[in-house]
């Protein structure tokens, strides 16, 4: 958005980190991620444990197929380089700001316990942004996954109120 203003219309975050979250300077422990994936101790895990998939409430079939992909692509190459580069990049954009006639909106699980101040945070980044919204959903981290229908309905009522 800063370095290229005119290739970017908009900015929407579900769930999105901000730079000033915090927790972005504790050492990322590759080795373990990869001996979890390469053991099948996570697969075993998703077994244990299936409803951390976070998957929406779908046929057996389709959530087979949800669980196959998050086993396929958790922990690949380009998830253990975004984990050794948090801390590096979070601290290249902490100084940054969304432009502020850019529209930007963030959607929200509602009840987060997992970062102090999520939502505050996030008000934070739109605080100077002439179009800056946060709308919170009850739900879990993904709400991608189970709230998909509102956020696009949000989505397109936010830019159709701000053209």
């Amino acid at each position: 958005m800063n370095k290229y203003p005119n290739e970017v219309s908009s900015f929407v975050g579900i769930e999105s980190s901000v730079p000033t979250q915090g927790g972005t300077d504790e050492p990322f422990q590759t080795g373990v991620y990869k001996l979890l994936k390469k053991s099948g101790f996570y697969r075993l895990l998703m077994k244990l444990a299936p409803d951390q998939l976070g998957a929406p409430a779908v046929d057996d079939e389709t959530r087979e197929q949800i669980r196959m992909l998050s086993l396929k692509n958790t922990f690949n190459p380009n998830n253990l380089n975004e984990g050794e580069n948090f801390g590096p990049n979070f601290k290249a954009v902490e100084s940054l700001s969304f432009p502020k006639d850019l529209p930007v909106i963030f959607f929200l699980q509602a009840n987060d316990t997992e970062t102090e101040g999520w939502i505050p945070l996030h008000e934070e980044q739109v605080k100077d942004s002439v179009h800056g919204k946060v709308m919170t959903f009850e739900g879990e981290h993904y709400l991608h996954h189970t709230r998909s229908k509102e956020i696009a309905d949000n989505f397109r009522r936010f830019m159709n109120e701000i053209k």
